[in-house]
């Protein structure tokens, strides 16, 4: 489940997206897109349930866009864990 930010809201800076942690999940990978759902940014391997977009993909985000983000769970096999955060969830970057 994506907490924060919620789908459909508008969110500050820094941009943190949390959601919380899949059963089996050994990492996760966070992807942003946007509103045509063209990728921007595919994160490395992440441990935790929280991720920090960085400096050089937010200044080249444009503000009261619409982006989607994604979560997507890996289990200790390597494969993708099925759950409702598969789905994207979407937000625009306020003023």
């Amino acid at each position: 489940k994506y907490l924060h930010p919620i789908n459909g809201g508008s969110v500050g800076l820094p941009l943190t997206f949390e959601w919380s942690k899949v059963n089996g999940a050994q990492f996760y990978i966070f992807e942003l897109f946007d509103s045509k759902m063209i990728g921007i940014h595919q994160s490395n391997k992440i441990k935790d349930n929280i991720f920090t977009l960085p400096a050089e993909i937010i200044i080249k985000m444009e503000k009261n866009k619409l982006y989607y983000w994604k979560i997507t769970a890996i289990s200790e096999e390597g494969a993708a864990i099925k759950s409702e955060s598969n789905a994207p969830s979407r937000f625009r970057l306020s003023e």
